[in-house]
């Protein structure tokens, strides 16, 4: 019995591996593995990146949630490659994954009697190969001008009630990696209304509850000011009283 000749063929194989790098919910980096093989004259194969849905959680105690996949080191990519998704690759290959936060930038009109700008919102990012290289978020200062007795809104506000901390001009663009609350910054108004009253005795030694002279001046808030005592005929200053007030504080209101 005759037999026909039979070609053997070798069939060669190589495994691809893709490590995807994420962080957990107590900040430890995690690791996963995916893989797949490529045969004789193949020159990729596909695979499915993992379904991560696991939030992580920083230093600051703040959520980050998960915004895909992607190849690169870089936190410019604003979304990345959904887990489940196939994707070819033709060599071992690191992938990342993305997360996103919102963050707010909010106003207080610090002793002003207006309302506070509104909360202004924006989305920061990170990328798993660099955990702590922030994509901050370039938000616009608001614009609005908030009012206050005796003062006058310096067009800035800043990171601390006193003023002494970071300045942020109104209408400019910065960038915010965080949460923050931003105070007003108020120079004094130079124009605030004060008054100065003086009374004069009775003859029977007492003194009217009502002045019989009104000075109706104008100063710098804030500033101490002196009374200069007016002159009448027939009287003399009553330095010894203990209702005199011969200088003050120009208050705001």
């Amino acid at each position: 019995m005759e037999k026909d000749d039979v070609t053997l063929y070798a069939i060669f194989s190589k495994e691809l591996t893709v490590t995807c790098y994420y962080y957990d919910i107590s900040a430890t980096q995690r690791i996963e593995k995916v893989t797949g093989t490529i045969y004789n004259n193949e020159t990729s194969v596909d695979v499915n990146l993992p379904i991560i849905t696991e939030e992580y959680l920083d230093e600051k105690g703040k959520i980050w949630t998960c915004n895909g996949w992607t190849k690169s080191t870089s936190n410019e990519e604003t979304t990345g490659i959904a887990g489940g998704t196939s994707v070819a690759i033709d060599s071992d290959i690191n992938y990342y994954m993305l997360y996103k936060r919102n963050i707010n930038v909010s106003y207080h009109v610090n002793g002003g009697d207006s309302n506070a700008p509104r909360t202004q919102k924006g989305e920061i990012r990170l990328n798993a190969s660099n955990i702590k290289n922030i994509k901050g978020a370039d938000i616009t200062i608001s614009n609005e001008i908030p009012t206050r007795e005796g003062y006058v809104f310096a067009n800035k506000w800043n990171t601390t009630t006193s003023s002494s901390g970071t300045s942020y001009v109104s209408n400019a663009v910065y960038n915010f990696t965080d949460d923050i609350t931003l105070y007003a910054e108020w120079t004094a108004g130079t124009n605030t209304a004060y008054k100065v009253e003086h009374y004069k005795q009775q003859e029977n030694g007492t003194y009217l509850s009502t002045p019989d002279e009104t000075e109706n001046l104008a100063g710098i808030t804030g500033a101490e000011v002196t009374a200069v005592a007016k002159t009448y005929d027939g009287y003399i200053e009553d330095t010894t009283n203990d209702n005199r007030v011969i200088s003050g504080i120009i208050a705001e209101d």
